[in-house]
């Protein structure tokens, strides 16, 4: 498929050095500097090691960044080395991967492992073209490594890439067409440089991630937005174009849990096909054929099934409704056989099922399937907690290919922000420099704290409107939230005078285009009569740039003094509403 990839890429690489050409110092330098101020921090991407790219792309493919930060974390906790992968025994493995869906990646990152240490010494290759040779690496995954890891200026095209290319340079070509995806592909090698290529690729992937996103792309914030084709024709939504897939076909089967104790009959799909090596409840096309199943199995003691719910499920090309079906041993019976039951020595009937193992195991020890935990849970069956990882996020699809491309309708926009709220970036920190304008509400005396020796009006009253400039420092990762102090001072537009001072800290947290702001502090109203008190406020900002936005804040104190109104001392709070406009000014180490 490759070397098919290359040979087109050949016949059309004058076509693509015209296209690349003209716009590439612009386009390459750009997205470079862009990446290096907007880059995500993920935990791949604090190491140049290999085995922790290779295994980060992998768990990638066709699942969101946000699913795979724990499972990658836990993985490397449990292998740490390719010789520690390679060493394990593949259902561990597979145990490992369980809720992360399509387990066929487990199995050939297993196979892959292997090739590693035994035909390259436990080193990984350093090329494209060496490392497209292991098992499950394709073309995608092989330039991620090697342009991460390596330095070797070699392209990669998934679907973030897919999505910026074609917008970029107006392709109007049905991008699901090998021809297409060639084109892209050649587009891709043209484009990039000899000197960052890391940095390059990783910011198309990134930028195609979370500005230039399958809906409503963000062009206002896109660093090549000069270049861009589909942006100066207004047709950004429209690309790229994606052929029709062909809808997944449905079919219904029964499955059947039986359960003996605290152990339940399971079957352990063969070594190649969909879900390789998992274990799951026996599957049948109807209850008849369940019910033979059991009996090959040497199922006895088993004389009441009954229907306890329904599981939808839904792979690359099938659309699966399973009725789910219970049934508990009877204690003077035997579940199974003495020995456990194999496909060489099972039945006729045995022969010709997806499993070459059924036997009594309890789910915590044996790798499940995301769609062996539905059927075990509509059944009522307990899973152990530690195999139920985040498995709501995860598809388990191993009909699919190899999924390079992924789809281009996937985006990771915005995700893995909060994963990274403890990790500071060194010295970077974020000044907000604030001017807006307000009102409040005075709640006049509503404590009765005191004796009031002059006249007081009856309920609330508005404050005079003020003008307010203030500023805050935020210090930690400018991806997740940072904390620092804050100080606001204001005036009154009208009537007597009112300066007013408050300081505090604040927890803020920027997204592309939100900013969240919360602060507390200590405030000061000097005149006409002295107050003091405490202040709490919680706004936010809408960005239409990167560093100017507009901003709008609550803020409520809690004055003692005596007031306007109140000859004596008392206790009165002020709720207030101000906006105006906001600059970010953000420092990167």
């Amino acid at each position: 498929m490759a070397a098919g990839r290359r040979a087109t890429e050949s016949a059309a690489s004058t076509e693509v050095e015209a296209l690349a050409a003209p716009v590439r110092a612009e386009l390459v330098g750009q997205l470079v500097r862009w990446f290096a101020r907007e880059a995500r921090d993920l935990p791949w991407r604090r190491t140049r090691d290999p085995y922790k790219i290779w295994l980060s792309e992998v768990m990638l493919q066709q699942t969101r960044v946000d699913t795979v930060i724990p499972y990658y974390e836990r993985f490397l906790a449990d292998y740490p080395t390719v010789r520690a992968l390679a060493a394990a025994p593949l259902e561990e493995v597979l145990r490992r991967w369980s809720g992360l869906g399509y387990y066929r990646r487990a199995r050939q990152l297993h196979v892959a492992a292997r090739e590693i240490v035994d035909a390259y010494g436990g080193r990984f290759p350093s090329t494209a073209s060496e490392l497209v040779k292991l098992q499950g690496v394709g073309a995608y995954t092989a330039g991620a490594v090697a342009s991460i890891a390596f330095g070797e200026a070699t392209p990669l095209v998934d679907g973030n890439v897919i999505r910026v290319l074609s917008r970029v340079f107006g392709l109007s070509e049905d991008m699901r067409q090998p021809r297409t995806q060639a084109r892209v592909w050649a587009l891709a090698r043209a484009l990039v440089p000899s000197d960052r290529p890391s940095d390059f690729n990783q910011g198309l992937m990134e930028l195609g991630s979370q500005v230039c996103t399958p809906r409503a792309p963000s062009c206002v914030r896109c660093p090549l937005r000069s270049v861009c084709v589909a942006h100066r024709e207004d047709r950004a939504e429209s690309l790229p174009i994606l052929g029709a897939k062909k809808p997944p076909k449905s079919e219904a089967l029964v499955a059947t849990v039986i359960t003996e104790g605290g152990r339940v009959m399971l079957g352990r799909r063969a070594a190649s096909g969909l879900y390789a090596g998992m274990w799951e409840p026996p599957v049948a096309a109807d209850l008849e054929g369940a019910r033979r199943e059991l009996e090959s199995r040497g199922a006895r003691g088993v004389d009441v099934l009954v229907r306890v719910g329904e599981v939808r499920h839904v792979l690359s090309h099938r659309r699966l409704a399973i009725e789910v079906w219970r049934g508990d041993v009877d204690t003077a019976g035997d579940a199974v056989q003495p020995k456990t039951t194999r496909r060489k020595a099972a039945s006729a009937s045995a022969q010709s099922s997806p499993y070459d193992e059924v036997a009594l195991r309890r789910p915590g020890e044996v790798p499940l399937s995301t769609l062996a935990k539905k059927l075990l849970r509509a059944a009522g069956v307990a899973l152990a907690a530690a195999l139920v990882l985040n498995p709501t996020r995860a598809r388990a699809d191993d009909e699919a290919p190899e999924p390079e491309p992924p789809s281009a309708d996937v985006s990771d926009a915005d995700v893995a922000w909060l994963q990274r709220l403890s990790e500071p970036r060194g010295s970077s920190f974020r000044l907000l420099l604030s001017a807006t304008g307000g009102r409040g509400v005075r709640f006049n005396n509503p404590f009765r704290l005191a004796t009031q020796l002059g006249a007081s009006p009856e309920g609330p009253s508005l404050t005079a409107p003020y003008v307010d400039a203030g500023f805050a420092l935020g210090f930690g990762n400018p991806f997740g939230f940072q904390h620092g102090p804050v100080v606001h001072a204001s005036f009154a537009t009208e009537g007597v005078a009112q300066p007013a001072l408050s300081a505090g800290y604040a927890l803020m947290r920027r997204t592309p285009v939100i900013l969240g702001l919360a602060r507390a502090g200590a405030c000061l109203l000097a005149a006409p009569d002295a107050n003091v008190g405490g202040e709490v406020a919680l706004g936010g900002a809408v960005f239409a740039t990167g560093a100017l936005g507009v901003t709008a804040e609550v803020v409520g104190n809690l004055f003692y003094g005596a007031g306007t109104y109140d000859k004596a001392y008392t206790l009165f709070p002020v709720v207030s509403v101000q906006a105006g406009l906001l600059v970010d000014l953000e420092v990167l180490p």
